[in-house]
């Protein structure tokens, strides 16, 4: 009987031309398909000392301990052990779910050790032929770039295959890509979000809520997050100083969530917000009946009122609108920022308005009314 190879030692055959050739299996792709590794030599002796050179690397350091974990459970325990300490809540639950649905189908059956940069860049093409976005393409690179620039930096594994990785072109925003809505739509949002039944009651709970995000440019969480000690009508302003974000009840099911209060997105989130006198008026009614001592947007319990529950308000706002465009209420914040620049706003004072970090983030986003209003303001001088 022939003895037995070694499990992960690899065979050794000669060619039609004379050469030889050796094979060890690294792991299995997506759809189950044999991952090997070829090395190529004139004789017997060379292709083996290739391969004793790669199982040598293989054993040496944490390498023996690493090589044959799958991408899936090193990543896995890495954001575990390592990122969930380091992330926000809301920001651990996105990289998580990066990982889960933009990395781990594509090569999460891989050895640790054994991914190439090809590997890499085949995720990033797949996902590119998917038709994902620019920004969850890029999140998918980042994420393995970080796990293995972790693994690599602790001599886990011999080189980090996220190197020379080609990402595709991040293209400005279209237009299309920004819902925003016109004075009509606006009209008619107002109306639905303000009708009441016979006996006076509104029909709409969270209807006051809507009227605010319009006419502030605040992004759901900063809302949801509000205090009423940071409400100044005197002043005609809000100071938003933190963002209410739903995120995953750890060690229990995935479909429980709960809200916790985080600081603002970015440095520049901490700011002071102007406030329209239809923002007055809704901030006005909402003290007056208020369910909170402490927060602007509360339930009757006084409890924080989850951002899902707004974004479906808001969906059956638009139904009764008339409007068929269904968009998260995302699309207010876009809409507040379009009025702004319809009447001649300034991108930078913008930019501080909405608590972008960079007004080059404003620009690329609102680059075609940006360009609109500068052929009006030409226009003007023709006339």
């Amino acid at each position: 009987m022939a003895q037995r190879r070694d499990k992960g030692s690899g065979s050794i055959s000669q060619r039609n031309d004379g050469t030889w050739t050796g094979r060890v299996t690294l792991g299995y792709d997506e759809n189950g398909k044999r991952k090997v590794k070829a090395f190529y030599g004139k004789t017997k002796g060379d292709v083996k000392k290739k391969m004793a050179e790669f199982q040598a690397d293989i054993i040496r350091g944490d390498y023996q301990q690493v090589i044959k974990r799958s991408v899936e459970g090193y990543m896995t325990d890495w954001l575990n052990d390592v990122k969930q300490n380091e992330l926000k809540p809301s920001s651990f639950d996105r990289l998580e779910q990066t990982c889960k649905y933009q990395v781990f189908p594509y090569i999460g059956t891989l050895q640790m050790g054994m991914v190439t940069p090809e590997d890499v860049q085949g995720v990033i093409n797949k996902l590119v032929d998917k038709g994902f976005s620019y920004s969850t393409i890029k999140k998918a690179y980042n994420a393995m770039n970080a796990c293995f620039t972790f693994a690599y930096e602790r001599d886990a594994i011999r080189k980090n295959p996220c190197r020379r990785i080609s990402l595709p072109k991040n293209r400005e925003k279209e237009i299309s890509d920004v819902v925003f809505y016109d004075d009509g739509q606006i009209e008619a949002i107002e109306k639905a979000a303000m009708v009441k039944y016979g006996n006076g009651v509104y029909k709409y709970q969270n209807g006051w809520y809507i009227i605010i995000l319009l006419y502030t440019g605040l992004r759901i969480g900063e809302l949801l997050a509000l205090k009423w000690e940071n409400v100044d009508f005197n002043k005609g302003q809000i100071k938003v100083t933190g963002n209410l974000k739903e995120v995953k009840s750890r060690g229990k099911s995935t479909t429980n969530y709960m809200t916790v209060e985080q600081s603002a997105k970015t440095k520049s989130g901490n700011r002071i917000v102007p406030l329209t006198n239809k923002a007055i008026d809704a901030l006005r009614y909402l003290e007056e009946h208020k369910h909170s001592e402490e927060y602007v947007a509360a339930t009757k319990n006084g409890k924080h009122i989850s951002p899902r529950n707004i974004d479906r308000t808001f969906r059956q706002i638009l139904t009764a609108a008339g409007i068929e465009q269904s968009s998260g209420v995302h699309s207010l914040r876009h809409t507040f920022a379009s009025m702004l620049f319809k009447r001649g706003a300034d991108p930078k004072a913008v930019s501080e308005i909405l608590g972008h970090s960079d007004v080059n983030i404003t620009y690329n986003i609102y680059i075609h009314l940006i360009q609109e209003q500068k052929v009006k303001v030409i226009d003007l001088l023709n006339d």
